[in-house]
Formats: structure tokens, C-alpha cells, sequence
């Protein structure tokens, strides 16, 4: 049963991704094939590292699966693409972050998030997003970076460090 949670966890968080970027892109989601092997890479390769099939480091080629993903869709430069990656990771994060907090402290004996409480936390985060995602453009703090190469210099030197 907690293997069929973790999973239904996973998608919710990979579909919290894909919602911020369609954002981000200014675009509505479109479920076509490429979606749908985006998502099957994203559960498998996820799925495999908490099983402990594969080493963490293997997280890589699901981000790189989702950057593939956004040139393809999104048909945008690299530059574009790398920055609306980032910003979409950091809004899923900050999301799940703020609603992760009271979860764990009001909600949660074991004082951890996995299991229900992490598929609460993923449910309550898309739920939130859907609702602010016509209220909030997120596009528009995407061409802010963009328009300002200074931002992006900075914070290439805050990755690279």
C-alpha cells in the first residue's frame, strides 16, 4: 500500500512541476505523449531511487527528462528553458515547504513527511497552485530574470559555488 502511495505522491509532485512551468511559459497544460513520458520517467526513475535500486544521483536524468520536455513543448532557447527549470523547482519547493510545515507539526506523530502526510502535503500543493495559477503570473518574474543579465550571472555563480 505504501508503495502505491509514494507513487500517487510522485505524480502529484512532477504534475506540481508541470503546472509551474506551463505557467512560467505562460501556456495551459496540454496532456500529449511527450507529458505522459515525462511523467512514466519521472515515476520510474523516483520510484527506483526510494526503493534503493538506484543511487540518488540518478535524480539527474529525471530533471534533464523535464528540461528535454520543456524544449520540445515549449519549442524556447536554453536560456529560457534553464531559467523557467529553476524557477518552476523553486516554486514546487517553496509550495510544498509552506504547506509541509504545519502538516508536520499539527498532523503527524512520527514527526515525518512520508507516506499519507507526504500525499497530503503533494494533494493540498496542487490544489493550491491550480487556484493561484491564473491569479499569480509567474511569467512575468521569468522575463524580469530574463531581461536582467546580471540576475542570471549572479546566480550561475551561486550554482556553480
Amino acid at each position: 500500500m505504501s508503495g502505491m502511495i509514494e507513487s500517487v505522491a510522485l505524480v502529484l509532485e512532477v504534475f506540481i512541476f508541470l503546472v509551474s512551468l506551463s505557467n512560467l511559459f505562460d501556456r495551459r497544460l496540454k496532456f500529449s505523449i511527450y507529458t505522459v513520458m515525462l511523467i512514466a520517467v519521472y515515476l520510474y526513475v523516483f520510484s527506483a531511487i526510494n526503493n534503493g535500486d538506484y543511487p540518488a544521483y540518478i535524480s539527474f536524468f529525471a530533471y534533464l527528462a523535464i528540461i528535454v520536455y520543456c524544449l520540445f513543448v515549449y519549442k524556447v532557447n536554453i536560456k529560457v528553458t534553464l531559467i523557467n527549470f529553476f524557477l518552476a523547482f523553486m516554486i514546487g519547493g517553496v509550495l510544498q515547504l509552506v504547506i509541509c510545515i504545519p502538516v508536520y507539526y499539527l498532523h503527524n506523530e512520527e514527526k515525518s513527511i512520508t507516506g499519507f502526510n507526504g500525499l497530503f502535503v503533494n494533494i493540498i500543493s496542487v490544489v493550491v497552485l491550480l487556484l493561484i495559477r491564473d491569479k499569480i503570473k509567474f511569467n512575468r518574474i521569468s522575463d524580469f530574470i530574463q531581461e536582467r543579465n546580471w540576475i542570471i550571472k549572479i546566480s550561475f555563480i551561486f550554482i556553480v559555488v
